[in-house]
């Protein structure tokens, strides 16, 4: 008589979910949300964990994946890797072609927001950084007293020429500035139709999260905590305007994905508006309650503060003193 195996089916016969993120399009958000629903659906260690492939690398929230050392590891090493840390991969931040990279079934989403917006967020975004020197770019544009619109002129960042369509067709650096054509656009078209179970839209993030339950088989709720975004005080004239839309194929692909994501809605027409009117509930509760856990550990924060110099009033007053 044949025993009956005892060996487990591993998570590696499921696809490995690949998260595409493009800058300035939600995508902190999003890896928050992910850590989230997988922490809870159990990964390595049981931590709340997300992964990135980028440049040949494997990444665990920024520090490499080798448990024993920080030392990168490469694609080539990750067959290396002992089977239970393959396991434990669930999710990943990485880049379009990852299943050939790693040689593993894959599901890609990612976020694409309105090409316009994109590009002007980043600008202000560099330039925030670029102030505590945390971007190099920004320092640059800041050093040089750059415009969004002598920045763009100057060809020379490519995240404002058409960084979305890069991503779809995995060339985010590899073509310089203004070489992409109409074929690359045909091409990241293709590649969402082929690649990609849900392409997102940041001005719809609601709407794109719960379609990817849906579609991806989410059994707990994604609910995600609004954050103080960067804002842009000065107005954008007409001429910086018409720079920025010379993006024409990130134009283009918007309104496609855009198309595909009310198709899909349409599509899942009966799940959506149940689940909708359910997220709607949850993620307002969620919501309210990360907000009142945010003030009572800034009240908890602030007494700690002024307890800490009601203790050291007196030295610091001396200190005061010998500084004069």
């Amino acid at each position: 008589m044949q025993k009956k195996s005892n060996v487990k089916n591993t998570l590696l016969e499921k696809p490995l979910l690949v998260f595409v993120h493009i800058s300035k399009c939600g995508g902190t958000t999003m890896m928050d949300i992910l850590g989230n629903l997988y922490y809870q659906h159990g990964s390595l260690d049981n931590k709340r964990e997300s992964f990135r492939l980028n440049n040949g690398h494997i990444y665990k929230n920024g520090v490499v994946l080798r448990p024993w050392g920080k030392t990168p590891v490469s694609v080539a090493e990750y067959h290396q890797l002992p089977q239970r840390i393959k396991n434990d991969i669930l999710v990943i931040q990485g880049g379009l072609g990852t299943h050939h990279e790693i040689n593993r079934a894959c599901k890609y989403i990612t976020i694409l927001r309105h090409p316009v917006e994109r590009v002007i967020s980043y600008y202000y975004w560099a330039v925030r950084r670029g102030k505590v020197g945390a971007n190099s770019i920004g320092e640059y544009i800041i050093n040089n007293k750059l415009s969004l619109l002598h920045h763009i002129g100057e060809g020379v960042d490519v995240e404002h020429d058409n960084m979305m369509t890069r991503h779809l067709v995995n060339a985010k650096e590899d073509l310089g500035f203004g070489k992409l054509s109409p074929n690359h656009l045909y091409q990241a078209k293709k590649n969402l139709d082929k690649y990609f179970d849900v392409a997102g839209i940041m001005q719809r993030y609601d709407e794109s999260l719960v379609l990817m339950k849906n579609i991806l088989g989410w059994n707990l709720m994604p609910t995600y905590e609004k954050k103080k975004v960067g804002s842009y005080r000065e107005e954008i004239d007409k001429e910086t305007m018409g720079a920025i839309i010379d993006c024409i194929l990130d134009i283009k692909l918007y309104d496609y994905a855009v198309g595909k994501l009310n198709r899909l809605i349409k599509e899942n027409k009966y799940s959506f508006n149940r689940d909708m009117e359910k997220f709607e509930k949850i993620n307002k509760s969620y919501q309210l309650r990360r907000h009142i856990q945010n003030r009572v550990s800034s009240f908890i924060d602030s007494k700690r503060i002024f307890q800490f110099f009601m203790r050291h009033s007196k030295d610091l007053m001396l200190f005061l003193r010998t500084q004069k």
